[in-house]
């Protein structure tokens, strides 16, 4: 059904656009699982080593991006635009994605190429795991992908839960003085307990990340007391800093935890 020739993915779309009318839901079935659109590439990826053209290899739309310059930030896939000039212009939230254009020949309009593309599976944003994998990387992307996961979080991204992403280390915090990635339950909103030991949310992070991560202001109780145990303080000082950030906390203890662990502290080092 589809032999694109010398035929650019602009002009084999927008041809398609102009039949879709003549097209069966099985046609339209069959294009969502044909691979005939190829990946952007970069120049280096054009050719082998010595030179000879390479052989593009074609990918179904659904696993494809649009061509936005954000996602050629963040590395995902996207689907070739470019043309044969290396300059057409992709528009999904203009007239190429919302409207239709009008064929004088035909006397129709008809749904713009981008309209269509989204049609036939092509993604207009990475899943939360995949948004959230990213960002886990290092500095530009990692940078970029929590950004994008922010911003987009209320159209996007509200099927995100902190259980169901607590393996990936996305999140920027402070830990002994140093900024890393951390997963998000072992992570918390309270700069106090760094003085703990905890990572803390780097203080340079956006405000609004704490309510969209859902990241936690306290440790829970028993992971306090297994701190206490394991780990308790070792000098005066240490001990009167530490139990000033837990006599703020002991109400919280007591009434989320009916003060099964307040009660139950280990036998601590006298000084």
């Amino acid at each position: 059904m589809i032999k694109t020739g010398d035929w650019t993915i602009p002009d084999l779309i927008k041809y398609l656009v102009s039949v879709q009318s003549t097209l069966q839901p099985i046609e339209i079935d069959r294009l969502r699982l044909t691979p005939a659109f190829p990946e952007e590439q970069t120049a280096e990826h054009n050719n082998n080593e010595g030179g000879t053209p390479r052989k593009v290899p074609k990918f179904k739309a659904s696993d494809l991006y649009e061509p936005l310059d954000v996602f050629r930030t963040l590395g995902l896939p996207i689907i070739d635009w470019r043309g044969k000039d290396g300059k057409h212009k992709w528009k999904p939230n203009t007239e190429e994605g919302t409207a239709g254009v009008f064929y004088p020949i035909l006397g129709l309009t008809l749904p713009f190429p981008a309209k269509f593309l989204f049609n036939l599976g092509l993604r207009r944003c990475p899943p939360t795991e995949v948004i959230l994998g990213i960002a886990a990387k290092s500095e530009p992307q990692g940078t970029v992908a929590l950004g994008y996961f922010l911003d987009n979080y209320i159209q996007k991204y509200t099927d995100y839960t902190i259980d169901a992403h607590a393996n990936i280390a996305f999140v920027p915090a402070v830990h002994r003085g140093e900024k890393r990635l951390t997963k998000p339950l072992e992570v918390f909103s309270n700069p106090d307990w760094q003085l703990l030991g905890f990572p803390i949310l780097d203080p340079d992070l956006r405000q609004d990340a704490v309510t969209k991560l859902k990241i936690k202001e306290h440790p829970p109780t028993n992971q306090l007391v297994r701190l206490l145990e394991t780990s308790p303080p070792t000098t005066e000082t240490q001990a009167r800093e530490w139990f000033g950030v837990l006599s703020r906390r002991i109400s919280g203890m007591y009434i989320t935890q009916s003060g099964k662990y307040a009660l139950t502290f280990p036998r601590l080092p006298s000084f």
